[in-house]
C-alpha cells in the first residue's frame, strides 16, 4: 500500500472512531448532562419532545453508521490499496453525514429551549472539540498531556446548580487556533494562559498539568507535603521537588533537591 492511501486510512480512521464515539453521549438518559459538559449551565430535559428525540436518534443512527464503515477498515487495508482508499473515503463520508445530523440536533435545540441558545449554535464545534479530546485520553495521553500543559486542550471541572440537584461536570475544550500562537510566539501562550511573567502567575493550574503529562510519560510525580503532613502547592518527583519561587518578581518555577535524594 502507499504511504498516501496509508495516511488516508489512519486519518479517517481517527476522525471517525473519535466521532463515532459520541454515540452513547447523546442517549435520552445521557444528553441532559452531556450538554452541561459541552457548556450549558443549565440543566435541559429534552426526553419529552418527540420531535427531537427523532433528530437525536437520526444521529445516533448516523454515528453508528460510521462505527460500521470503520470495522470495514481492516478488511479493506488488508485486501488492498484501491480498497483501502475507498474504505477511507467512505469513513470520512459518513462522517460528513454524521456531523450533518449533529447539525439538525442543534438547530433543533434552540426550538426546544430558548436558554440552550448561545450552546446550540456551537453545538457541532462544541461536541467535536469533546470527541478528539476523549480519543487523545484513550489513545494518546502523553500528547493530551503536552497539548494540555500548552494549554491548546483545556480540561476544566464546573458545578452547575446548587444542593442535592447540584452537578459538578468535567468540560473539555480544544483550541486548534492557538496552534499558530504555538509557532509564532509560544511564550505568549503561556502569558495568557498561565500569566507567566507576571504578578498574577496561575501557579496552581500550571503544576497540576505539568504533573498530569510528568505521570502520562511515566514519570512518578506526587504532592509535596508540609511539616503536618499536608499537600502544599508543588510537585514531589521523588528527590526534587517543584514549586513557586516567590522571593523573586515575578514569580516563576524553582527546583530543589530534597533531603532524602542526598542520602546513601
Amino acid at each position: 500500500m502507499s504511504s498516501n492511501s496509508g495516511t488516508l486510512e489512519q486519518i479517517a480512521c481517527a476522525v471517525g472512531t473519535a466521532l463515532a464515539a459520541v454515540s452513547d453521549d447523546l442517549l435520552p438518559d445521557r444528553f441532559a448532562t452531556f450538554l452541561l459538559e459541552l457548556g450549558l449551565d443549565t440543566l435541559v430535559d429534552t426526553s419529552a419532545d418527540a420531535v427531537f428525540q427523532q433528530k437525536l436518534s437520526a444521529a445516533i443512527q448516523a454515528l453508528q453508521e460510521l462505527f460500521a464503515k470503520i470495522d470495514l477498515l481492516d478488511d479493506a487495508f488488508a485486501e488492498s490499496a484501491d480498497a483501502s482508499v475507498r474504505a477511507a473515503s467512505d469513513v470520512l463520508a459518513t462522517a460528513a453525514a454524521a456531523r450533518s445530523s449533529l447539525s439538525l440536533v442543534a438547530i433543533d435545540l434552540q426550538r426546544v429551549d430558548v436558554s440552550a441558545g448561545s450552546l446550540a449554535t456551537v453545538l457541532v464545534q462544541r461536541l467535536l472539540e469533546y470527541s478528539v479530546v476523549c480519543q487523545l485520553e484513550r489513545t494518546h495521553p502523553a500528547l493530551l498531556g503536552v497539548l494540555e500543559l500548552l494549554t491548546i486542550v483545556e480540561r476544566t471541572s464546573a458545578s452547575i446548580g446548587i444542593g442535592p440537584a447540584a452537578h459538578t461536570v468535567l468540560r473539555r475544550r480544544l483550541y486548534l487556533d492557538r496552534l499558530r500562537t504555538l509557532l509564532a510566539d509560544p511564550q505568549s501562550l503561556f502569558a495568557t494562559g498561565y500569566g507567566w511573567n507576571s504578578q498574577t502567575l496561575e501557579a496552581e493550574w500550571l503544576l497540576q498539568r505539568l504533573g498530569r503529562l510528568l505521570i502520562a510519560i511515566g514519570v512518578w510525580a506526587g504532592d509535596v507535603l508540609n511539616d503536618a503532613y499536608q499537600p502544599i502547592l508543588g510537585l514531589d518527583l521523588g528527590g526534587v521537588t517543584v514549586g513557586i519561587q516567590t522571593d523573586r518578581q515575578p514569580p516563576g518555577l524553582a527546583a530543589r533537591v530534597t533531603a532524602d535524594a542526598t542520602r546513601c
